[in-house]
């Protein structure tokens, strides 16, 4: 029942969904009637005052689709946008994707092409280890320490053996010895009493 109901509230007609459209894109811009109807008369020449924002907003009358253009571009969204079914964004884009779109509807056409382009790059240069990377960032300090870890001694594993280094030098014939071997190969004697 009480799905029916939701499902009823969601199937308003296009006059509907315009009216709440408007209402909503107004509050998520901060824009109140008043500006809204001013920007409208500036345009248009009618002189829209508060009465008339008023009365769309309450719904006693629709905008006309030369109208729904204007409003559509003071308040920075497009028509479609102001009309579309609340369930048809839904189907198609998530909440970020939805917020990236929305966001680059508002640029200057130059400009939404550098950030496609920009897009495009990131795209091509993103490293396939990304998933495990944002993994990573979910663990706590001491379960990133003992990856850490884990990570510098499979390095460790990998590195060739030192085993060659730490083979001491075999002294060239005829050459002296060092103090240091000196003293290793005649160890001093105690003096007998």
């Amino acid at each position: 029942m009480l799905q029916d109901r939701a499902m009823r509230s969601d199937d308003v007609n296009a006059r509907e969904r315009v009216r709440v459209a408007l209402r909503q894109r107004l509050s998520d811009l901060k824009m109140t009637g008043r500006a809204f109807g001013r920007a409208f008369s500036a345009n248009d020449g009618a002189g829209h005052v508060d009465q008339w924002v008023s009365n769309l907003l309450n719904g006693q009358f629709s905008l006309s689709l030369d109208e729904l253009d204007e409003a559509a571009r003071i308040l920075k969204t497009t028509a479609a946008s102001l009309v579309k079914h609340p369930l048809e964004q839904a189907e198609y884009l998530t909440p970020t994707e939805h917020r990236i779109l929305e966001a680059v509807r508002v640029l200057p056409p130059p400009i939404r092409d550098h950030v496609l382009t920009l897009t495009e790059y990131l795209v091509g240069v993103a490293p396939e280890e990304i998933d495990h990377l944002m993994e990573y960032r979910q663990l706590t300090s001491d379960e990133q320490s003992k990856v850490r870890h884990w990570t510098h001694a499979l390095r460790l594993a990998q590195e060739p053996l030192p085993a060659l280094a730490i083979l001491r030098e075999i002294p060239e014939k005829g050459s002296r010895p060092t103090a240091a071997e000196h003293r290793t190969r005649n160890p001093r004697r105690k003096k007998q009493l």
